[in-house]
């Protein structure tokens, strides 16, 4: 080592500190979104439960018409086999 040149020990504290903060910071978040959540009311409730039954028959539509369509295609690349 070259005169005046002193290696800087990093303590534990100073290693952990860059892991723990965003750790703490979270939870500091999540408690307060928590604590301003509240529980929703029978219209709120049914909205979301309609919505999400719409969603989900939709989905199952296109899932159902896409098999549709690949009937055809496989019979035609099988040749009916």
């Amino acid at each position: 080592l070259r005169p005046g040149v002193y290696l800087h020990r990093i303590t534990m504290d100073e290693a952990i500190k860059p892991v723990i903060d965003p750790l703490v910071n979270f939870a500091k978040e999540s408690q307060r979104l928590l604590v301003r959540c509240e529980k929703p009311n029978n219209k709120q409730f049914g909205q979301t439960a309609v919505a999400s039954l719409v969603g989900l028959g939709v989905i199952g539509m296109i899932g159902f018409v896409v098999k549709l369509m690949f009937i055809p295609i496989n019979n035609l690349i099988l040749g009916g086999a």
